[in-house]
């Protein structure tokens, strides 16, 4: 009996991270690669207006490429995560009110492509009461090729390529910033780490920056950790995990977490005591 052959064509189910991101009015896209223009883009819409927005590919690779276009809802999890979910499922959701021109598209090589996003807020007070956000995908196709030797067993893995791009609207009226620390404390399954939670308390998206100040209580010598600096969605709880360095000397410390949120709002911290063995 002759035994059949196949060629299986795997999709990778991990999209390939892209970063390329080039400025609109100075497009220095490398040769071979592609970029997505702009990646975030900012509304400020009242009840019942509406806005455009136009998003470039630029293909400078040397073959033509062809993209899905579509929308998620999304929000950012406690460690900052991405969490996709279907349209208009979220609170905070947009998804519903924006409109693309094209859910496909096709882009030469060294040339560019544009895709048109219109943002439309309902007539209507509760429609401008908070801010909202949705997720463009831009997600590429590829073609897989059968293998030139039929007699040999293979799997070939064809990669996609995936540009977030983001979309908020945030209403005039809408503009209270507020960020507060909500715990400093360690954790206890892992040794000189130690946990600080703030929660964006306002009603837009804050950047906020978490540091933490070591102290000696011995010769009251100070160091700083490294700081993060990360967006927050309003009511999101984030966050941070410090680790003392490894040849951090035995004794007793001042540790001082920090929740900085830029200069038109307070400094929050909290402190702890501890001793290292």
């Amino acid at each position: 009996m002759n035994k059949f052959l196949l060629s299986v064509a795997l999709l990778c189910n991990t999209f390939l991270t892209v970063n390329a991101q080039v400025s609109v009015e100075h497009d220095e896209t490398p040769e071979g690669s592609i970029s997505v223009q702009p990646m975030e883009n900012y509304f400020t819409l009242k009840a019942g207006q509406s806005k455009e927005a136009r998003i470039t590919i630029n293909n400078r690779s040397n073959r033509k490429m062809q993209f899905n276009l579509y929308l998620n809802d999304w929000t950012r999890d406690e460690t900052g995560t991405h969490v996709y979910t279907e349209p208009g499922t979220e609170p905070h959701s947009c998804t519903r009110w924006v409109a693309l021109d094209k859910k496909f598209i096709e882009v030469d090589s060294n040339a560019k492509g544009v895709i048109t996003v219109k943002m439309a807020v309902p007539d209507s007070a509760s429609a401008v009461e908070q801010m909202k956000w949705s997720m463009l995908f831009i997600e590429s196709i590829e073609e897989s090729k059968a293998p030139e030797n039929l007699k040999t067993i293979r799997a070939e893995v064809v990669p996609k390529m995936r540009w977030g791009v983001h979309l908020y609207q945030t209403p005039p009226t809408v503009a209270r910033k507020e960020i507060r620390l909500i715990s400093f404390k360690p954790l206890a399954d892992s040794v000189n780490t130690f946990r600080l939670i703030c929660k964006n308390t306002g009603d837009v998206q804050t950047r906020c920056k978490s540091y933490v100040e070591i102290s000696s209580m011995a010769d009251n010598k100070k160091t700083s950790l490294p700081v993060v600096e990360v967006p927050t969605f309003p009511g999101q709880e984030r966050f941070f995990d410090f680790k003392l360095p490894a040849n951090t000397p035995k004794g007793k410390y001042t540790l001082v977490g920090v929740v900085d949120a830029g200069v038109d709002m307070d400094i929050e911290a909290s402190q702890l005591v501890v001793n290292i063995e």
